[in-house]
């Protein structure tokens, strides 16, 4: 995965233009992570982001890229421990500036919620007679999920 962005051209930003190359090369890329040990799929994406670093206009692009094919919900391929990963790099990225940094922020912390073997995020429920209650863990239950509100 080191290699694989070896011939694209990251100096030029006329690629972002052509999604059907670009995009493309993308959405291969993604589909090989996914395949991959997470180790070697972050390492990957730093190959990716390290080398895309040589313009906040390249590195922003693959950032919504990855958004688009790692957290979209209707995303074949989503997978937020992958997107997690482009985060964190485009967080790190000494090259983009403070405000291209706010909505990866948020939603690093939004994919850090509620994943597999964590403790669930509390949420407000209220009953059908009016009565609210803040924390799923009041209800008496580790189990208890409930969608309809009963």
């Amino acid at each position: 995965m080191a290699h694989y962005w070896d011939n694209f051209p990251f100096n030029d930003t006329s690629p972002i233009s052509k999604p059907q190359v670009s995009e493309q090369a993308f959405a291969d890329f993604v589909y090989i992570l996914n395949n991959l040990p997470y180790k070697t799929a972050e390492k990957g994406i730093a190959a990716l982001m390290d080398k895309a670093a040589v313009s906040t206009e390249m590195v922003l692009y693959f950032d919504k890229l990855a958004e688009k094919y790692l957290y979209d919900p209707n995303s074949p391929m989503r997978n937020e421990q992958l997107f997690e990963y482009f985060l964190r790099t485009v967080i790190r990225s000494p090259g983009i500036d403070e405000t291209h940094k706010i909505r990866p922020k948020m939603l690093l912390k939004t994919v850090q919620k509620n994943q597999p073997g964590t403790k669930a995020t509390d949420f407000e429920y209220t009953l059908p007679d009016g009565t609210s209650f803040f924390g799923h863990w009041s209800i008496g239950s580790p189990r208890f999920c409930s969608t309809d509100g009963f």
